[in-house]
């Protein structure tokens, strides 16, 4: 078990700290609606207990078929595309239903969406993409980075909701995830020798 100078080293080794940093942002950014969907739905919908509960449980539920359309997305797309497209799905539905001045259909077809595309995204899609840039005898290593970039996503969450009881639930998820995109969009398109190192990884651990 490599110690914690060890276990830190590999924030700065270019191709972990590469995909580490995309699956932080994704969790942080785009999973802000999560944290703070319970006070954005009573303070700006006006929502009472029991519809709360309906969103967090259709938001949940929508989860489920999530793994069913990233593996059909990539056997269709590939990696590449499948990615863009699950970033821009997630930012789109995250946009969409915080602008919404009451509960209606866009806010469910948007909170289905979510729960479709984030979850698989975070625990699954960037997850795969990490373990095959480790590598198999690396496993550890990339569980151990994983579990303590959610950790400290989720303590950042704090300042989230912080700023959303100055400036507003709604401005402050519209913003989380509009600068989160863009941060996913540079690191996917802007710095293509990382993702085209981390891409070439994910083919070899099916060739292999």
């Amino acid at each position: 078990t490599p110690g914690v100078s060890a276990f830190f080293k590999y924030f700065l080794e270019p191709q972990y700290a590469y995909v580490i940093a995309m699956f932080f942002v994704a969790y942080f950014c785009l999973g802000g609606f999560t944290i703070l969907l319970t006070p954005w739905a009573k303070l700006d919908l006006g929502a009472q207990a029991a519809l709360i509960g309906f969103m967090l449980t259709l938001r949940s539920v929508s989860a489920i078929p999530g793994p069913f359309v990233m593996e059909f997305l990539l056997s269709k797309l590939g990696m590449p595309k499948t990615v863009a497209l699950f970033f821009v799905a997630t930012s789109a539905s995250v946009c969409a239903i915080v602008i919404q001045p009451h509960w209606n259909w866009i806010c469910i077809l948007c909170l289905i969406l979510y729960g479709v595309f984030y979850f698989s995204i975070v625990n699954a899609l960037l997850p795969t993409l990490i373990f095959a840039v480790f590598g198999k005898s690396m496993r550890v290593e990339a569980q151990s980075l994983l579990a303590f970039s959610r950790g400290i996503a989720s303590s950042l969450t704090i300042g989230l909701g912080w700023l959303a009881n100055i400036y507003g639930t709604s401005q402050i998820l519209l913003g989380s995830v509009l600068i989160g995109f863009a941060i996913l969009m540079g690191l996917r398109f802007l710095m293509q020798h990382q993702w085209n190192s981390a891409l070439r990884d994910y083919e070899a651990s099916f060739a292999g």
